[in-house]
Parts: structure tokens; C-alpha cells; sequence
């Protein structure tokens, strides 16, 4: 049987034991759901459905680019005009090395900064240059009873996310323990699943 997002909250009650609306709003069981499969999920297990090269193109004397709000993350390696850049998180250290890149030289970018949904480019681009990085993406909310995740594979992990938030959220951290053995469970089978599917090519985001 297909994993749907109606699958899913009949699970996630039965965890729970909020077998009825009354007892959990279904908008909120769906806000629970949603919060587990874009926040949580991508970034605990890196799925390989939601990893593809993100790409940009620059404008000469323009530093700065915002990423898209699906991107939860982007990793090495990062090719700016096809030469490899290099990559920081650290905003300490690139604002003490490029503090003054407006009053430097423009040229192609050596190295790029990401902070709060942004690139932060060294020196500022004096051409148009295409960057191309790692990104980890945010799938799109599940809204109808029908709809189904990227991996229907996903549904019981899902499931035992959003039943792990709501016991969190109400300070029942026993069961929420609990909850997250079984998640942590099902979330190795995915993985495992991912491994044995692997062939060395990274699926592209089908959303």
C-alpha cells in the first residue's frame, strides 16, 4: 500500500493514541507531519531524492546572492566559472579576511560565505560567472490526503516523526523517547534502502 499523507496521519494517530479529530485537529496533525518531513527529515538523513547542484549565475559588481527559501543546506565542493572555490560557514573569519571587498579589485570569485540564506562572495564578481554547489532541498508541504512524499519509503518514518513531535511538544518526553527509537529506526531503513538503491548518481529533486 502507497504511503499518502492521509496513510500517514492514520498512523501518527494510532502512535499517538489521538485517534480522533477532536482529540488533534487534523491541520494540526498536518503542521506536525509537514514540520518533520521538510525540517527534520533532510537534514538528520541527506536523502539522495532531495540533493542536486544548485546553480546561479552572477552579475559583474554584485557580492551577495539569496538562496532559494527550499534549500535547507549546500556543501562542498563549490565551482565558481568552473575553477573550485572555496567554501566557509565561519562569518567571523570571512569578514576579517574580506571586510573591504567593495573597496577591492573586482575579479572571479575565489571563495564564498553562507550565512542566513545568502552567498557571500570574495572578491566581488567583475563578469558574469555561473556558480555551481551541493544542495541539500526542502520538499514541498504534503496538503491533500492523497498526496505522497518524495519516497513513499518515507511514510512510517513520517509517521513517527510528527508522533515524536507532538509527545515533545506536550513535555511527555518519556514517550517522546520512546517515539524516537522507533523513528530512529525506521530512519536506518531508509538509509539502508538509499545504500542498496545507490549507483553513483545522485536522483534530482522531483519537486
Amino acid at each position: 500500500m502507497t504511503w499518502t499523507l492521509g496513510r500517514i496521519r492514520t498512523k501518527a494517530r494510532q502512535l499517538t493514541g489521538r485517534t480522533t479529530e477532536s482529540r488533534l485537529a487534523e491541520d494540526r496533525l498536518d503542521q506536525y507531519i509537514n514540520d518533520f518531513y521538510q525540517n527534520h527529515l533532510p537534514e538528520r538523513i541527506s536523502p539522495d531524492e532531495l540533493q542536486a547542484l544548485f546553480t546561479l549565475e552572477t552579475h559583474p559588481g554584485t557580492a551577495d546572492y539569496g538562496l532559494e527559501p527550499r534549500l535547507r543546506a549546500v556543501y562542498p565542493p563549490l565551482f565558481i566559472g568552473g575553477v573550485k572555490a572555496d567554501l566557509t560557514h565561519n562569518v567571523g573569519w570571512f569578514f576579517e579576511q574580506y571586510g573591504d571587498r567593495e573597496e577591492q579589485p573586482q575579479g572571479q570569485p575565489e571563495v564564498a560565505l553562507h550565512f542566513d540564506r545568502t552567498l557571500w562572495l570574495a572578491p566581488v564578481p567583475d563578469d558574469s560567472y555561473t556558480v555551481q554547489i551541493h544542495a541539500l532541498y526542502r520538499p514541498p508541504a504534503l496538503e491533500l490526503a492523497d498526496d505522497q512524499p518524495i519516497n513513499t519509503a518515507w511514510g512510517e518514518a513520517l509517521a513517527a516523526g510528527a508522533a515524536t513531535l507532538i509527545y515533545g511538544d506536550e513535555g511527555d518526553f518519556e514517550q517522546a523517547q520512546a517515539m524516537e527509537r522507533l523513528l530512529n529506526y525506521h530512519l536506518q531503513l531508509v538509509e539502508r534502502g538509499n545504500i542498496l538503491n545507490w549507483h553513483g548518481v545522485r536522483a534530482v529533486p522531483q519537486f
